[in-house]
């Protein structure tokens, strides 16, 4: 299911997003650390190779918490073994509090700015952060429809949320295919 903003797409497919190579960037949920974890991101550095996308991600300088990246920001690294030009490393909350929802919503437009910045037409995502499957879907649905109407001239065009067909894919993509077809239009 897709919906058009403009001259650009916003859908949702089930699929691997690791084996997209149609899609210039893909998210990696990342940690403040941009060290390799689990789940996605651990399956993205293992796709990309480790020590590559490591020592990459080395490159940000971490602040004296070690922070390499706050919570709602993005970076970008070479994407090394994966068939795309880049990932774009984008920060959500580990825990649920008040703020969640609004470092989530930044999170994603924050990986949109990263594409739009580097002149990509295309980035793939999948579920990033603590909250419940259908709040986390309601929220990156909207707030990448928002974020593709308030940057119509840029030459982001596709925004694909990919979701595995294996573990708890199925269910979040149910999730994210009801946030939007029930968006409003803006």
């Amino acid at each position: 299911m897709e919906r058009v903003f403009g001259t650009s797409k916003l859908s949702v497919v089930s699929g691997d997003l690791l084996k997209s190579p149609d899609l210039d960037l893909i998210v990696n949920p990342a940690n403040e650390a941009l060290k390799g974890g689990v789940g996605m991101c651990g399956d993205i550095f293992k796709a990309a190779g480790w020590s590559s996308l490591k020592f990459a991600c080395e490159g940000y300088l971490p602040d004296v918490r070690g922070v390499r990246c706050p919570v709602g920001e993005s970076r970008t690294t070479p994407a090394f073994n994966l068939p795309n030009a880049g990932i774009v490393h984008s920060v959500c909350p580990i825990v649920s509090d008040e703020e969640t929802p609004i470092f989530i919503a930044d999170a994603y437009t924050s990986a949109l700015d990263e594409c739009a910045r580097l002149g990509y037409a295309s980035i793939g995502v999948s579920s990033m952060g603590p909250l419940p499957a259908s709040e986390m879907a309601d929220l990156a649905i909207s707030a990448c429809a928002r974020w593709m109407t308030a940057n119509r001239g840029s030459s982001v065009r596709e925004v694909r949320m990919v979701f595995s067909l294996l573990g708890e894919g199925p269910g979040l993509r149910l999730h994210f295919l009801r946030s939007l077809t029930n968006l409003k239009e803006s």
